[in-house]
């Protein structure tokens, strides 16, 4: 999971929420006959570039042209009040990727049986929700999971296991940071609680994980055979995988070029 920055809220979204200011999400996407549908177009495709390509939590790269994006509301929907209508708020919205619940996808990576234990990211909070699996409320994520807009760029919380393709909490890094209305003991378990919420460990996203290491781990090699230094090599791969639209798994790739990437994102604007 990598920090998000957003664009500032789009006039059209203002215009329509102040037009239609009790409209739910779902009226607005279908309003085929006024400019809804117009909105949404605006608002996922700004979505999409704020976040390079890339699903707000597990870092897939998400397509609405390949139908493996939509946009979640980080604060349920069905928490909206006269005073705030959460479906309609801009930094509420984040792009993110299908959960592997579209069997018919045909994009590597997006789906994978069993489809319930290859659920992720929002389709696995939803799944949670309705089961009453979590100790957190999760209809409000805020304070029970990492939220891709706050979280911190510096120090890097996750760290890769190569082996089994998982992201795990960094102990170190966690222990030195104390983030904002955290509702866990500690950040360590923050983050921990993040992965499993989103189920970002499950067997799809793992073997997609190593398959991504395994085919960098090959870019490198093919680039030094080919006569350029191992420095060489991994300042071009900063600029190719650290600046977006980014290849998928971006912490991956943080995490595997090491100290470089980390000099890189400190320059980066």
């Amino acid at each position: 999971m990598k920090r998000i920055f957003k664009s500032p809220e789009p006039p059209c979204l203002q215009a329509y929420r102040e037009t239609k200011p009790a409209d739910s999400w779902e009226r607005m996407k279908n309003n085929a006959q006024g400019f809804g549908q117009a909105v949404y177009d605006c608002l996922a495709e700004l979505a999409l570039n704020d976040q390079g390509g890339l699903c707000a939590y597990c870092e897939l790269d998400v397509s609405r042209q390949l139908n493996t994006f939509r946009v979640d509301h980080f604060v349920a929907k069905s928490l909206s009040n006269p005073q705030v209508n959460w479906g309609l708020e801009w930094a509420n919205m984040l792009g993110c990727c299908k959960g592997g619940e579209n069997k018919y996808v045909t994009v590597p990576n997006h789906y994978e049986k069993p489809g319930r234990a290859n659920l992720s990211c929002d389709a696995h909070v939803n799944r949670l929700v309705q089961k009453g699996g979590s100790k957190l409320q999760l209809d409000d994520r805020r304070g029970a999971v990492l939220n891709p807009l706050e979280i911190a760029i510096f120090p890097n919380l996750f760290q890769f296991d190569t082996d089994l393709g998982e992201l795990q909490p960094h102990p170190q890094r966690c222990a030195a940071v104390t983030i904002e209305d955290n509702q866990h003991v500690t950040t360590f378990d923050l983050v921990d609680h993040t992965i499993k919420v989103f189920n970002l460990n499950c067997p799809r996203l793992r073997t997609a994980r190593k398959d991504r290491f395994d085919e960098l781990e090959d870019m490198l090699e093919e680039k030094i055979n080919s006569g350029k230094t191992p420095q060489d090599v991994r300042t071009e791969l900063c600029e190719q995988l650290l600046k977006p639209p980014y290849p998928p798994f971006f912490t991956v790739s943080r995490l595997w070029l090491g100290a470089m990437a980390e000099a890189f994102l400190q320059e980066e604007p």
